[in-house]
């Protein structure tokens, strides 16, 4: 939550978005009925933070999203 992003933080932000935006993962938002992380405002904070870095945006893309998992 500093100003230096380690590989904690990435990988939270991998594993988050992972769950919110991969097609494999519909099933469970199903039963949750509501974003994975909603309840876990730290750990949204994170993976929101890691995910606006331009260079995570620019080597990210679309990648969550057109992921078949």
């Amino acid at each position: 939550m500093g100003e230096d992003c380690s590989y904690a933080d990435i990988f939270l932000f991998t594993c988050v978005r992972t769950v919110e935006n991969t097609a494999g993962f519909e099933m469970l938002k199903a039963v949750v009925r509501k974003c994975p992380s909603a309840d876990f405002p730290i750990t949204a904070k994170i993976a929101t933070s890691v995910g606006d870095m331009d260079v995570l945006k620019a080597w990210v893309g679309n990648r969550f999203s057109e992921c078949t998992i």
